[in-house]
């Protein structure tokens, strides 16, 4: 009897743990369900919030071309960083690849650093980039967990005017303090020293840069520095000379890097439509996430120069004593071989352009040819002639 009675004891426990297994193994798998299905839900959200501010890209000509969308309950309780692979950028959620967010290789994407809670403010901000004409737009995503921190003397000459006719910035985490004052630098971090932060930026001229070390209740947060120079330039052809903005954008002494603090990244940039679109978002960006953007433009204007030399060429091809006249071409009386010069010259110069390499490294020759560029286009506008782009 008592043999009896223990082998129903052990069966009863067998079961119990078979049952037991099931029951975890259930539960194991309802979680899981529900974590892939939180994760897919996260990514249509994230999706469907490009498509509401890709509508309003091209909209925005005038004083405010930047867009700033509030993006809700996305990668919540996440740490999300952008990764550069083969070129492009990838989101990783966590430290693991997003493969399905595979779609940003479309587009130019930078950030920084977020460590999402579920209460989190995050946007996507989107602008414009032009050279000379429209190329693409560009992406950052960016949190109030992310501060940015100018040195008194950029805000009030550039950033100030810009984030005060974009009302979308005013979401952002900034402050304005002067770089040289110890005390106004100390009194700065007092008053953030409570915020939960990922990243700092540090934004100065060259001429003002000066390393700024974090209190080490602080040193957890990734911090960037960033020099942002500039210089107005001038393109001579036309009636009245075309202003421009170069310069540098130069990341140094930074806790990106942790072995080595000396080193440095320098990225040149152009600016036709002097809104600082690529300095704007170099603050949203770390060196490397930069580069990977530049990168990205790179070979979208690529693409966007062929399309021009497409359309020179139907218009060249089109052009001919047995074609189209040349009235259809220009409103003005113009023999037909003057108009086939101008548009010879503008293909030429299109060309140019797009087999450029490196273009935000050779910036002499880039805006070289972009002059020429306007040359061209000003040569077509006298006559009141088709323009190519």
């Amino acid at each position: 009897m008592n043999k009896f009675g223990a082998v129903v004891m052990s069966l009863s426990w067998i079961f119990m743990i078979v049952v037991g297994s099931f029951f975890i193994i259930f539960a194991y798998h309802i979680v899981s369900t529900y974590q892939e299905n939180e994760l897919t839900k996260s990514q249509l959200e994230f999706e469907l919030a490009l498509q509401n501010i890709f509508k309003k890209v091209g909209y925005g000509k005038g004083s405010e071309t930047t867009s700033l969308e509030k993006v809700e309950y996305i990668f919540e309780d996440s740490t999300i960083e952008l990764l550069c692979e083969d070129g492009f950028p990838l989101l990783s959620v966590n430290g693991e690849i997003d493969s399905s967010n595979n779609y940003l290789k479309n587009y130019p994407f930078f950030m920084t650093r977020i460590e999402q809670d579920q209460v989190d403010e995050t946007y996507i901000a989107v602008e414009e980039f032009d050279l000379p004409f429209y190329i693409t737009p560009l992406m950052a995503l960016v949190s109030q967990r992310n501060i940015y921190i100018f040195d008194q003397e950029i805000w009030q000459s550039t950033f100030n005017e810009k984030f005060s006719r974009t009302s979308a910035f005013k979401a952002l985490n900034v402050r304005a303090v002067d770089f040289q004052d110890n005390t106004a630098i100390d009194t700065l971090f007092q008053e953030i020293k409570d915020l939960e932060l990922s990243s700092i930026s540090f934004v100065s001229s060259p001429s003002r840069y000066r390393q700024i070390t974090l209190p080490s209740s602080m040193r957890n947060i990734l911090s960037i520095s960033i020099e942002i120079s500039q210089k107005e330039e001038k393109h001579t052809g036309g009636l009245d000379p075309y202003s421009y903005t170069s310069g540098e954008i130069i990341y140094r002494n930074t806790s990106y890097w942790e072995q080595d603090l000396s080193s440095q990244y320098t990225f040149n940039y152009t600016d036709y439509k002097q809104s600082l679109t690529l300095p704007t978002f170099a603050l949203f960006s770390t060196p490397e996430t930069f580069k990977c953007g530049l990168e990205s433009i790179d070979s979208l204007i690529s693409y966007s120069y062929q399309y021009y030399i497409e359309k020179n060429k139907v218009l060249i091809d089109e052009l001919s004593p047995q074609g189209t006249i040349g009235s259809l071409y220009c409103s003005e009386n113009i023999d037909i071989n003057q108009i086939k010069v101008r548009y010879d010259e503008s293909l030429l110069a299109l060309e140019e352009m797009r087999n450029l390499e490196d273009r935000f490294k050779n910036m002499d020759e880039l805006n070289s040819l972009l002059d020429k560029l306007w040359r061209t286009r000003y040569a077509l506008e006298t006559h009141n002639c088709i323009d190519i782009y």
